[in-house]
């Protein structure tokens, strides 16, 4: 919500309630407001994919082929889970999160959650886990799936 000091927020009245990150060729953060209720991989984005995005609705998911070494618009993943489509319908959890989890015999487990959409928070929740930051450079997003790691809910899309 805040990249180069600038602030962002999306009002549902505007048509384009979910902030929405992109990065430049030049892997410089861009925040725009979309219709489109997602969260694009960060490693993608920046590290693979900078200057690529998907706005089509079929295909709104930006995606790295390892193989390749190529990105492309795909399907969201929850859409179909072994003939499943997941869907999030509740307005405070409207984005649609895949990940994955590794069963202890190394299979993956395709998992779906419905999130919360990106907004600055209204106060600080002193009962938040995690390190105290003592600093943030207010110039820049930051991110973490260290912990994410930690507690082996595998990797996110």
């Amino acid at each position: 919500w805040n990249s180069a000091g600038v602030e962002h927020k999306c009002s549902a009245s505007s048509g384009f309630p979910y902030l929405h990150f992109t990065y430049s060729p030049d892997r410089q953060l861009s925040c725009t407001c979309s219709s489109v209720p997602q969260y694009d991989s960060l490693h993608v984005s920046r590290d693979h994919c900078p200057g690529e995005m998907c706005d089509g609705a079929q295909f709104p998911v930006l995606d790295w082929n390892p193989q390749t070494h190529k990105c492309f618009c795909r399907a969201h993943p929850c859409w179909n889970v072994n003939g499943t489509k997941h869907a999030c319908n509740s307005p405070r959890f409207p984005i649609l999160h895949y990940r994955e989890d590794v069963r202890p015999d190394g299979s993956v487990e395709p998992k779906c959650d419905c999130v919360a959409k990106l907004e600055k928070p209204e106060t600080p929740t002193p009962r938040m886990r995690g390190s105290k930051v003592e600093a943030l450079d207010q110039g820049t997003c930051t991110f973490s799936t260290t912990a994410l790691w930690r507690r082996g809910r595998g990797a996110a899309m």
